[in-house]
């Protein structure tokens, strides 16, 4: 069979749809999973307006204490979805997943195409990328669609670059700045699609060309200036916060000096996964990554071993410049995922390899493709025409054919989080926070079913969590509610006093602490726990419900209506204020109760709170 390199590109986009779709059809039944409730919760009460979605962060919840994260272009994209179909739906969001994933598959050809003109080296290319188990994480994690977002964009600027050295046309110079705009205001890692520019200048003309180089490298850097500039623009007012834990990544607390080390391993756990695909996580984090010092051998092995395969590269550019290529694009991703420059969460992710997954494939395609020549399964003809041996298309199928399998069976287990978590459990045993999510998901089901099952598995995996890490504030909170739902309650008031101790931050242990006293009769205990959170956030969810029916059945309405009154002199919290008429009416002080009511209106006027007035003055026939 003949393949000409001008005449094939309609038969190649075709077997990249068909791959796309066989593969990643069965998304589309999915349902939502692990954190694909940071961005559905966004639209949980109304949709957000553009200007509200491009001035705020993309993810915040007050109940959990985190504000974080600026990628209005993945929000937007949810807003879009949410107006086109009148609601957020997990199998319409896996729908555009599969569409964008096929879209960015076409566009790597394309990219490829115009760099390299051997065609049946790019189909053996795309066979394996395509196939390859680690980019199904991207597509099936509906909140990674900020991934295929910056992969559709990132590709598109290189795509514009690449015309622009073609053509000399400024406009696309225009739009490649406008891919780079939308692209780094998607997520910060599209930052390593613009460090590939420079890359792009030296691979389009084959040699170095100064003035392009220059051009490249300033464009490289502009998405910096356009996110910092952007940021100063729309003034984001509230501050960002993000509590990073030692269980999800412990260089958090390195410098980078200390960071180096491990750094220069972690990218050996992507190689691995790339050549073994079978134990992929959703999570991996604290105790899956082996954190390394100086005084270890692997580092320097490591950095030896990256030097190598830079000069490697720099020698292969003249007569392999497509291995070439592929080396320097695992080698940039590899600088990006080490952690040296910037923690990730989870040390690792599958997600965070989709440029490296993409330069291993070229390394692996050019590597087939000499073999393959080599015994003369493809033989090159004239004309840019290579006759190719049925032999060369089955034995692609064998090798591609094991990914294939393993990827559509991946698919299957991120069905929804129950699924995934069971599914890699079993080589996540030493992951803390892995136990920490299983028993969450267990706890869940216990409290909609009162199958006590559950809550014993439940009860396994949090303490399997806090024997791996003993700090983990949020799992001894858990440990605290399943042995207080056992009558464990010796157990149950530790677990609970770890937890505070452990997570000082946080008041939900302390809110369940101050419930577990008054059930056991300790209200002492209960009142001081209660004033606790009175003094440092009163606005806890449910919190002023049972601390006023506390207050009540335990007689110490005078005791708490002082309090509030201290509080209320440094804060006008409308809560408090609430609470505080609340008390009064309880207490049959209603003279105080409508003088509150009164300075409470002034503060917080609203057309209920002035009818309540009207209807609690004829009540009480007061003039």
């Amino acid at each position: 069979m003949n393949i000409n390199n001008e005449n094939n590109s309609k038969y190649t986009y075709f077997l990249i749809i068909i791959l796309s779709v066989l593969i990643y059809t069965n998304t589309i039944f999915n349902k939502y999973s692990i954190d694909d409730k940071l961005v559905t919760s966004v639209f949980e009460k109304s949709t957000p307006a553009f200007k509200e979605i491009f001035t705020t962060h993309s993810f915040s919840d007050k109940t959990k204490n985190f504000n974080f994260g600026y990628r209005p272009i993945l929000i937007s994209s949810f807003a879009i979805e949410k107006l086109i179909i009148g609601k957020l739906n997990p199998h319409f969001s896996h729908f555009i997943n599969l569409m964008l994933i096929t879209l960015i598959f076409c566009l790597v050809y394309y990219f490829l195409s115009k760099l390299f003109n051997n065609k049946f080296l790019l189909i053996i290319f795309l066979s394996i990328f395509i196939t390859h188990p680690l980019l199904t994480e991207i597509v099936n994690n509906i909140k990674s669609r900020d991934e295929l977002l910056v992969g559709l964009f990132g590709l598109l600027s290189l795509i514009m670059y690449v015309k622009y050295l073609k053509f000399k046309k400024l406009y696309f110079l225009g739009f490649l700045i406008i891919f780079l705009f939308i692209g780094i205001l998607t997520k910060k890692s599209f930052y390593v699609f613009a460090i590939i520019l420079p890359l792009v200048s030296i691979f389009y003309y084959k040699k170095i060309i100064v003035k392009e180089l220059l051009v490249s490298i300033i464009l490289a850097f502009l998405p910096f200036f356009i996110l910092l500039i952007t940021k100063q623009i729309i003034a984001i007012e509230t501050p960002q916060i993000r509590v990073f834990e030692y269980y999800e990544n412990p260089l958090y607390f390195s410098n980078i000096i200390e960071r180096i080390p491990t750094g220069l391993t972690v990218p050996f756990y992507y190689v691995k996964l790339f050549f073994v695909p079978t134990k992929l996580s959703y999570y991996y984090g604290y105790n899956i990554v082996i954190l390394q010092s100086w005084s270890s051998i692997f580092p320097y092995v490591s950095l030896a071993l990256f030097i190598s395969a830079f000069i490697l590269s720099i020698k292969l550019f003249k007569t392999h410049v497509f291995l070439s290529f592929g080396i320097l694009l695992v080698l940039l991703e590899s600088a990006a995922v080490s952690n040296i420059f910037l923690p990730l969460p989870g040390i690792i992710a599958d997600r965070f390899y989709f440029i490296g997954t993409l330069g291993f494939s070229m390394i692996v395609a050019k590597i087939i493709y000499l073999i393959l020549e080599k015994i003369n399964f493809i033989n090159k003809l004239k004309n840019n025409v290579f006759e190719i041996n049925i032999k060369a298309y089955i034995s692609i199928i064998i090798i591609i054919l094991p990914l294939l399998i393993i990827s559509i069976n991946r698919n299957f287990d991120w069905k929804n989080s129950q699924t995934l978590f069971e599914a890699d459990i079993e080589h996540l045993k030493k992951s803390a926070k892995a136990n920490e999510l299983m028993s969450s998901l267990y706890l869940e089901k216990y409290d909609s079913s009162k199958n006590n099952t559950f809550l014993n598995k439940a009860k396994k995996h949090a303490q399997i969590a806090v024997n791996i890490y003993p700090k983990y504030g949020t799992v001894w909170n858990s440990l605290g509610y399943i042995n207080l739902t056992q009558h464990n309650y010796i157990e149950a008031e530790k677990a609970y006093l770890f937890s505070l101790k452990y997570s000082p931050i946080n008041l939900n242990p302390l809110f369940n602490l101050a419930m577990f006293y008054e059930k056991t009769n300790q209200i002492s205990k209960a009142k001081d726990s209660y004033v606790k959170i009175l003094e440092t956030n009163p606005d806890l969810p449910n919190y002023l419900t049972y601390l006023k029916a506390f207050i009540i059945k335990n007689g110490k309405t005078k005791l708490f209506i002082s309090k509030i009154i201290e509080l209320l002199e440094t804060s006008n919290n409308y809560n408090l204020q609430i609470l505080l008429i609340d008390l009064y009416n309880s207490d049959g002080d209603y003279k105080n109760m409508m003088e509150q009511l009164n300075k409470t209106y002034k503060m917080y006027p609203s057309e209920s709170m002035k009818n309540y007035i009207e209807e609690t003055k004829k009540l009480l026939k007061i003039e």
